[in-house]
């Protein structure tokens, strides 16, 4: 089963200002010249949003799978990756 990405459901994590506290980091090192005791909190709220965003889809897909327990697991497993992975690299490591 796979999470449709144009569907019309509103996502709280994507489709809100929370969004903006994937880049919590980016703030932080702008100011890490002036306030350097800042700027590890704010990788924590950056991490925090990853994981919050992670594991917000994988109780999504747990809860809309039909597939047996075997299965479900691996593609949770393989969600929870999917997401994980894309959010680190597009909020924490690129920019």
């Amino acid at each position: 089963m796979e999470m449709d990405s144009t569907s019309s459901e509103f996502d709280i994590w994507r489709d809100s200002p929370l969004r903006l506290c994937g880049y919590a980091n980016e703030v932080g090192e702008a100011f890490r010249p002036i306030f350097p005791k800042y700027v590890m909190p704010s990788y924590g709220v950056a991490f925090g949003y990853c994981a919050g965003d992670t594991i917000d889809k994988a109780s999504i897909m747990y809860r809309n799978s039909n597939l047996k327990d075997k299965h479900r697991n691996h593609v949770i497993a393989l969600c929870c990756f999917d997401t994980l992975l894309w959010q680190s690299l597009a909020s924490v490591f690129i920019p």
